[in-house]
Order: structure tokens, then C-alpha cells, then sequence
């Protein structure tokens, strides 16, 4: 059970990592970003092939509030959308098996064995994942990456305040 969740996780991180090459990658404003980040960009997209798909949201998740981990789309919907189908998928093809084989470890296997002990922790840890990805699903829309069209209003809206300010300063 455990070895078909392992070929489904690897199945979804290249199938996520086609989709972010043909997609995310062709949006205009995280090309710009790319352009100046390209080793975290690198970095992060061989991790999220390995590892876990999971590992991209590094570079919209405004970590430490560092440049590099603030990555603007044009269209966030082109990444969000293959990412929380993703996720979905990830949880029936990939933590179900891991969650179903961890629970038949515990009922067949005799206490105090370390398998035992291992499949304990491995049913712990899959269902706190699991918690924490459905915390994800109902927190999406504050978690979401800035887009071009925002970024854009927020900086008009500092022109105009800066241009406020002087006019204060300069009556004053």
C-alpha cells in the first residue's frame, strides 16, 4: 500500500512540475520575477520534482518577506488551481494508501515491534498533514500571491500618499 502511494506521489510531482513548466512558467510577470531570482527558482523547481509539488508554494509564500519568495502572477488562478487539484489528488491517491496501510500495521502487528511503532507514527503524521492541508483549503483566499494589477494599485496608492504628504509639508 505504502509503495503505490510512493508511485502516485512521484506520478503527481511530475505531472504538477509539466504543468508549472507550461503554464506558470509562461506567465509574463513571474518571468520577470524568475529573470531575478533564477537560482531559488531553480532550486525550488528540481526540490518540487523530487520531494514534493508542495515545495512551489515556497516561492508565492512570502517567507521572511524576502524577494525571493514573493513571486507575482499575472492570473494567480493559472498556479492555484493545478496546485489545489494537486493537493486533492495527493490525498486520495497518496495519503489514503499511506493512512489504509499504517492502520493495518497497527491491527495486525503485535506490541511492542518496531513496525509497529513505525506505522503509530506514520498514521500520526498523515493524518497532521492531512488536517493541515484542509487548514490550507479554507484559508486559501488570504494565502493567495500578489498580482500584477495589485502590485500596480499599491504602488499608484503610495505615489498618491507621498504626493499628499508634500502637500501637507509644503502648506504646513
Amino acid at each position: 500500500m505504502i509503495l503505490i502511494g510512493i508511485v502516485f506521489q512521484y506520478l503527481i510531482n511530475l505531472s504538477f512540475a509539466v504543468n508549472y513548466f507550461h503554464e506558470v512558467c509562461a506567465d509574463t510577470a513571474f518571468n520577470y520575477w524568475r529573470r531575478n531570482n533564477a537560482v531559488i527558482s531553480t532550486i525550488v523547481s528540481i526540490m518540487g520534482i523530487l520531494l514534493n509539488f508542495k515545495v512551489y508554494r515556497l516561492l508565492f509564500g512570502k517567507l521572511l518577506r524576502k524577494e525571493e519568495f514573493n513571486a507575482i502572477l499575472m492570473e494567480p488562478v493559472v498556479f492555484y488551481r493545478p496546485f489545489l487539484l494537486s493537493n486533492i489528488l495527493c490525498f486520495i491517491c497518496t495519503m489514503l494508501f499511506v493512512i489504509i496501510g499504517s492502520s493495518f500495521g497497527l491491527k495486525h502487528v503485535f506490541w511492542g515491534y518496531q513496525l509497529m511503532l513505525t506505522c503509530a507514527q506514520m498514521l500520526f503524521l498523515e493524518v497532521l498533514v492531512a488536517l493541515l492541508m484542509f487548514l490550507e483549503f479554507f484559508i486559501h483566499d488570504q494565502m493567495k500571491p500578489r498580482t500584477y494589477t495589485e502590485i500596480e494599485q499599491q504602488d499608484g496608492n503610495r505615489a498618491d500618499f507621498a504626493a499628499q504628504q508634500e502637500r501637507i509639508r509644503l502648506q504646513v
